[in-house]
C-alpha cells in the first residue's frame, strides 16, 4: 500500500488498527497518515480511551462514538459467532457419547440378581437387579424382546464421560412373570425363569452346535471350545457317514501310560458326551489310543451316555439345559470345571 490515504478510509480502518486487527502494510499506512493528520489522530487518541470520556468537540464526539459503535458491534459478532460454535461442538459431542459410543453389555460385564415378587393386587412379577461391573460406564437402554419360547433381555451402556458423567450405572427390570418364557438370555448368556443356572463354558459349547458330523469347520469348533486337544493331544478325525448310525473316529497321537488310562477314558467319555450332544446326526464316537506299545479302541454310544448321565444326550441339541445337566453328572466330575464359571444369576 504506497498510496496515501485518504480520511475518510482512515476512519473506516481505525477500529481494526487499534484492536491489533489489521495487517502489517495497513498499520505503515494508517501509521503515516496519522503522522500528517491531526483530525484522524484525534480520533485515534479518542478510541484508546475508555468510554467515560470528558466532553469536547461535539462532532469528533459524535464521530468516536460511531467508530466505538462499530468496534462493540464487531467484538460482538465475534463472541456470537464462537458461541455458536460452542454450541454445535457441544451438541456434536453428546451425540457421538449417546449413539457413537453405545453398546450392548454382554453379561461378564454385570452383576445382577433375579427375583419373583408379588403386588398388592396378587399379580407376580418378574424382577432382575443389579449394576454393571464398570463404574466408567452407564445404562443407557434395557430392552426385553423376543416370543412365547425365548426372549433376549439386552442392556446398553456408554462412557459416563462429561455431561452424562452421573448416568446410573443401575440395571432395573420388571415385568408380569406371566409374560415371561422358559429361556431368557441376558447379555449373551441363557437363564431359566425356574432358576436353572447355565455356565460360561456350557453357553460357549452351546453355540456350536451343529447338524452335521460331516462339517470339518463346525467339528472343529466344538472341540476347541472343550479344550479337548489340551487335554488328550492332538487328535486325527475319520468319518464313518456311508450308513447310519453316523459316528466318527479319534486317533489320539499322544501314548497314555496304564495308570492313566481309567482317567483318560473318562474325558473321552465327556468329549464324546458333548460331540454326539451338539452334532445332530452323530451317534457315537470311536477312539484309538496307544497303551506303551498296546493299541486300544474305546466306542462311547448315545445309549452309553444316557446310562453314564441319565439324561438323553441327543435332546440337550434342542436344550440347553440337559446339556449342562450331562456336563455336570456325576460320572463327568472333575472334566468341566463349571465350579468356578461366574453363576448367571443368584437367587
Amino acid at each position: 500500500m504506497t498510496d496515501k490515504l485518504k480520511c475518510e478510509i482512515v476512519k473506516d480502518l481505525l477500529p481494526g488498527y487499534v484492536e491489533g486487527l489489521t495487517s502489517n502494510v495497513t498499520n505503515e499506512a494508517v501509521k503515516e497518515h496519522l503522522q500528517n493528520c491531526a483530525k484522524c489522530t484525534e480520533a485515534y487518541e479518542r478510541m484508546k480511551e475508555p468510554d467515560e470520556v470528558v466532553e469536547t468537540n461535539y462532532d469528533l464526539e459524535k464521530e468516536v462514538d460511531y467508530l466505538k459503535g462499530i468496534q462493540k458491534h464487531s467484538r460482538k459478532k465475534m463472541f456470537a459467532f464462537g458461541l455458536g460454535i460452542a454450541v454445535v461442538l457441544f451438541i456434536v459431542l453428546a451425540l457421538v457419547t449417546r449413539y457413537g459410543l453405545n453398546r450392548t453389555v454382554s453379561f461378564d460385564e454385570i452383576d445382577c440378581q433375579w427375583d419373583i415378587t408379588k403386588s398388592e393386587d396378587g399379580t407376580h412379577y418378574f424382577e432382575i437387579q443389579g449394576e454393571l461391573q464398570d463404574d466408567h460406564y452407564g445404562v443407557t437402554a434395557i430392552s426385553f424382546d423376543g416370543n412365547e419360547d425365548k426372549m433376549e433381555l439386552t442392556i446398553e451402556a456408554v462412557p459416563r464421560i462429561l455431561f452424562n458423567y452421573r448416568m446410573n450405572k443401575k440395571i432395573w427390570f420388571r415385568t408380569e412373570l406371566n409374560r415371561i418364557p422358559k429361556e431368557i438370555e441376558i447379555g449373551g448368556r441363557t437363564v431359566y425363569k425356574d432358576g436353572t443356572k447355565i455356565s460360561r463354558q456350557t453357553s460357549e459349547i452351546y453355540a456350536t452346535k451343529h447338524l452335521y458330523i460331516g462339517s470339518a469347520p463346525d467339528n472343529g469348533k466344538t472341540i476347541e471350545m472343550l479344550n479337548m486337544y489340551n487335554t488328550l493331544g492332538n487328535a486325527t478325525m475319520e468319518l464313518f457317514t456311508d450308513q447310519e448310525p453316523y459316528g466318527c473316529r479319534l486317533y489320539l497321537d499322544r501314548v497314555i501310560t496304564e495308570d492313566m488310562v481309567t482317567a483318560k477314558e473318562t474325558y473321552m467319555e465327556a468329549y464324546s458326551a458333548v460331540l454326539i450332544a451338539m452334532t445332530g446326526n452323530l451317534e457315537y464316537v470311536e477312539w484309538k489310543y496307544n497303551v506303551g506299545d498296546e493299541v486300544r479302541i474305546k466306542v462311547v454310544t448315545a445309549q452309553d451316555v444316557k446310562k453314564l448321565t441319565g439324561s438323553d444326550v441327543k435332546l440337550a441339541y434342542d436344550n440347553v439345559a440337559i446339556l449342562q445337566e450331562v456336563m455336570s453328572c456325576t460320572a463327568f466330575e472333575g472334566v468341566f470345571d463349571l465350579g468356578n464359571d461366574k453363576e448367571i444369576l443368584q437367587k
